[in-house]
């Protein structure tokens, strides 16, 4: 009886919870991927509000002397994140002589820009999925609009001009973790590209992405998976660099309960504290074959700790039944070939 019981929940577990969004995210965070090197952050920080004010009162020169020194460094194309005040391509292109494509992001639900007076611009609605496991870690290549047609997404626009050209369908795609001091070495300040005080042969043939990054504006601040809060324009920026990579793939579900299926029976026939080892084992899967671009569904359930969730393998948990209902009746398991008169002795006097 325990043995189909054991067997049946541990293949129900991957059916029942087939997407784990809290381990990935915890092996996300552990194992953090590299942005492109062909990318880079122009943030409008702190210090180019000091000197200019607030975006929505900027005058167009202002991104004109922008695109100009990006243009005269050799960048491949521009583009500009959701700004207040932001001018039309249009606009820029009558205030520049000569300026890189651009890719000018909308909001959710508007038509595509009309100002793609230049070969080569585009627009893309500037939106990532809706938070899930507390943190914003999903984008895809299109999104719904009203009328049921897709809509390219900012991030596939960008990563466009980079990759092969990325199908338009709503896939859910993994935006990869990059610890800060990884995005720090790809920002520059929006006010020292104005200036011109940035190095050209460090921008030849990349792509650069404009947008807010100061604090403290009530600009759109989104949930990471480490907890913490970041502008919207530095997770488009991870999201156009997941995008240029190879998805993630998940196991086969007839795959993954044979897995499981494999685990408990390990587990029953080790006995001991042997399916905590089989258990946790399982779990260790996850970031074993993260490197190869593949998502073993462990289940986990969360401990609140005193600094952030903690993920404890329900896998364990189902190991840990496994040992409590096949241990012997003292907790210490015979060893083979002992007969009843040596284990009588061994228990001595009554």
């Amino acid at each position: 009886m325990r043995l189909p019981l054991i067997a049946g929940i541990s293949v129900l577990l991957p059916l029942l919870i087939p997407v784990n969004g809290r381990l990935e995210n915890a092996v996300n965070r552990a194992l953090p991927s590299r942005l492109d090197h062909r990318l880079v952050l122009v943030g409008i920080d702190e210090a180019s509000l000091r000197d200019y004010g607030r975006p929505e009162v900027w005058p167009p020169e202002l991104y004109a002397a922008a695109l100009g020194t990006l243009a005269n460094a050799g960048i491949r194309a521009v583009a500009l994140d959701s700004l207040p005040g932001l001018p039309t391509s249009a606009t820029l292109g009558r205030l520049t002589h000569h300026r890189p494509p651009l890719v000018l992001a909308t909001a959710h639900g508007a038509p595509p820009s009309p100002f793609m007076p230049q070969s080569g611009d585009n627009s893309g609605i500037s939106v990532l999925n809706a938070p899930s496991f507390s943190a914003v870690r999903e984008v895809q290549t299109a999104y719904p609009a009203p009328d049921t047609t897709l809509t390219p997404s900012f991030a596939r626009q960008v990563a466009a001009l980079l990759a092969s050209p990325l199908p338009l369908n709503t896939s859910r795609h993994l935006i990869r973790y990059a610890i800060p001091a990884n995005l720090a070495a790809h920002t520059l300040s929006f006010r020292d590209v104005v200036n011109g005080h940035v190095r050209f042969g460090a921008l030849q043939g990349r792509v650069a992405v404009i947008g807010l990054t100061a604090r403290g504006l009530g600009q759109l601040t989104l949930p990471d998976v480490d907890g913490r809060l970041v502008s919207a324009t530095a997770l488009q920026v991870r999201a156009i660099s997941s995008l240029l990579i190879p998805p993630l793939r998940r196991l086969p579900p007839p795959l993954t309960m044979l897995a499981c299926l494999l685990a408990a029976a390990l587990a029953l026939t080790w006995r001991g504290w042997w399916g905590f080892v089989v258990a946790w084992a399982a779990l260790l899967l996850t970031p074993a074959l993260w490197h190869w671009n593949i998502v073993f569904p462990g289940v986990t359930g969360v401990f609140r700790g005193a600094e952030r969730h903690r993920p404890a393998g329900l896998r364990a948990v189902v190991g840990g039944a496994a040992v409590w209902h096949t241990r012997p009746a003292h907790g210490v398991r015979q060893p083979p070939g002992l007969h009843a008169g040596h284990r009588a002795a061994l228990a001595g006097p009554p």
